[in-house]
């Protein structure tokens, strides 16, 4: 993995530099950068592939393309053979030069045959254009400012703001959107003046004539993308094993995150399978049982176990670790269990690239809520809304519980939003707050409905409103989950993979008909490895990988810092949190993303 970074319009030659020292842990092993006057575009490498020849910026033959790149594309093998069939000569091995000779022979459309994760940039010096693109799925960051002639990009949005002059207005409709989604979506970042890139997006710059382009070379809600290297394969057992192959490529070896799932099992199963000796794999336990795994993972014997745990103390240092490099706020708790456990085999030297099942959930119908919508489907036929009003009020005098999906936080999520619209079902249950509540916290100038059209326009589209629930999770749930796992694992100089968002596993789950049955779930993948998975694995509830917020929520150190001034309503924020701490309703994920953008905002002042 790496950082990429560069700008245009203005000469600072220091700026490269200051970019580069902002996010060296993204990239640690080396830094270099280009400069032609005109344009300056840097890299900071994490060796990964061809570690003696892949330094960055690489150039075409002509010297009239430079690239930096941030990713790996996991069938740069198969491009690269291709091409040089095409008689097309390459200087490394590296999957670097495989994207720019792509490029170089195919345009826009190589986009279209990488599978992998990405963030690059290609400056064209005949046609005096900055090429931007980000992967289908969104895994690698990329942000980017744009005002008359002045340009800048960065992996990192806190490394734009080191352009001088650059001024710092908190963008109240992505603070709305980071209360739905638990983070800051595409296109919105922390800032009115910074822009995310998209997933499956091409922003084009020209600096001639300050003209910006974008262009969506794919988006999974319009269905799977086969082509020249993608081909529609009915063969999954064939996709699977090809595809643990290539995501195990390394030149510094590997090790798998091993949850209780089936997923990550079945990653860690077959890249065992195809290895010389046991595979590592690393877990993290709980003394809270409902939030410990690790139980699980002791009955696997067939791999390396290694299962670390950890002092409310070092979570707390470990947080503020988080809150100290981030540069978007992230609501999803589960990244202090992330860094926590990345930082312990950072510490150990254990690896520099690490596999996870991120992604499994996703395409197979992992989550109880999809089980949750299907019902909820039938039930609005049947049940008069003013009874379900009534059932919430009952409802609402059963206390919460703050152990991992109780029964009773989930039957209460369930009916508090059983009346809305089926298009934006899905949105409700996945926000902190009520449409009611978050209208109350931002005084009224943030919409429920302005910020789900995006996600409402899918569900529309689609009269298959199971299919259309598979493609909002891809889309915008996920997209909460890759960041989280991008800074977790960047923040310790770790690369982390997941097979499970290869384009050929997306296009085949987007392509099956019968993937989705009720009430068993991830019904496909159970029935195909069958004789691969344990018993206990078949039949164990879904359990994500999670962390116990309340410890940080009601860590006294951590509400003594809060600065109140900042909060987005002070008077709501108690309320809430006394509310929680009474365990009349579960607040706890309004709380963790309260509380960890009013230290983003601590920082930003």
């Amino acid at each position: 993995m790496c950082a990429i970074f560069g700008y245009s319009g203005f000469q600072d030659k220091n700026l490269i530099k200051k970019m580069s020292q902002d996010q060296n842990f993204r990239g640690p092993d080396y830094f270099n950068y280009f400069t032609d006057k005109k344009v300056t575009i840097g890299n900071n490498r994490l060796s990964i592939i061809d570690v003696k020849n892949g330094s960055q910026p690489i150039f075409s033959e002509d010297k009239k393309f430079a690239i930096v790149y941030n990713g790996m594309i996991y069938n740069f093998d198969q491009i690269r053979d291709y091409l040089i069939r095409k008689k097309i000569k390459f200087q490394t091995h590296s999957d670097t030069e495989v994207v720019l000779k792509s490029y170089l022979y195919w345009g826009d459309k190589c986009f279209n045959f990488f599978d992998g994760m990405w963030a690059v940039c290609i400056y064209d010096t005949e046609k005096n254009t900055i090429i931007l693109c980000r992967d289908y799925m969104g895994q690698k960051p990329l942000y980017y400012f744009h005002e008359k002639e002045k340009f800048c990009f960065s992996s990192k949005s806190d490394s734009i703001f080191l352009c001088e002059g650059l001024k710092k207005e908190i963008d109240k409709d992505a603070i709305g959107q980071y209360l739905l989604y638990s983070h800051i979506p595409a296109p919105y970042s922390l800032y009115k003046n910074i822009h995310q890139i998209r997933a499956g997006e091409i922003v084009k710059y020209n600096f001639s004539n300050n003209e910006l382009k974008k262009k969506i070379y794919w988006d999974l809600s319009e269905g799977p993308d086969f082509n020249l290297f993608f081909e529609n394969n009915k063969d999954f057992q064939s996709i699977f094993n090809k595809k643990i192959k290539e995501y195990k490529t390394s030149d510094v070896g590997f090790g798998v995150l091993l949850s209780g799932g089936i997923d990550s099992y079945l990653i860690s199963k077959y890249m065992n399978n195809f290895s010389k000796e046991k595979i590592s794999t690393y877990t993290l336990g709980f003394d809270d049982k409902s939030f410990d795994e690790s139980r699980y993972i002791k009955n696997f014997k067939e791999f390396n176990t290694n299962i670390f745990k950890l002092t409310d103390d070092e979570y707390h240092d470990n947080f503020f670790e988080i809150i100290n490099k981030l540069d978007e706020p992230i609501g999803d708790c589960s990244i202090l269990a992330t860094y926590s456990l990345l930082k312990e085999i950072n510490k150990k030297k254990r690896t520099k690239v690490i596999v996870g099942g991120d992604g499994g959930d996703e395409n197979f119908f992992g989550y109880i809520i999809f089980d949750a919508y299907k019902i909820a489907l039938i039930t609005k036929k049947i049940l008069p809304k003013f009874f379900v009003k009534y059932l919430n009020k009952l409802l609402s005098l059963v206390p919460s519980s703050k152990k991992y999906m109780s029964t009773s936080f989930k039957i209460k999520k369930f009916f508090e939003y059983l009346n809305f619209d089926e298009n934006k079902l899905c949105q409700a249950w996945m926000s902190s707050l009520t449409p009611d509540e978050i209208k109350e916290l931002t005084n009224n100038e943030t919409n429920f409905n302005n910020i789900v059209h995006e996600s409402e326009e899918l569900f529309k589209k689609n009269k298959n409103k199971i299919k259309s629930s598979q493609q909002y999770f891809l889309k915008f749930y996920l997209a909460s989950v890759l960041s989280k796992v991008d800074r977790a694992s960047m923040f310790n100089s770790i690369e982390y993979r997941s097979p499970f968002l290869s384009k050929s596993i997306i296009n085949f789950a987007l392509d099956l008909k019968n993937n989705y049955s009720f009430l068993r779930k991830k019904i496909f993948l159970k029935k195909h490895f069958k004789k691969d998975l344990p018993i206990e694995l078949k039949y164990r509830p879904k359990h994500g990988f999670a962390f116990p917020k309340s410890k940080i929520i009601f860590n006294e150190n951590i509400l003594s810092r809060i600065n109140d001034d900042l909060l987005l309503n002070k008077n709501f924020f108690y309320q809430k949190l006394e509310s929680y701490k009474l365990n009349k309703k579960d607040y706890g994920q309004y709380l963790w993303n309260e509380i960890t953008l009013n230290f983003m905002l601590q920082k930003k002042i």
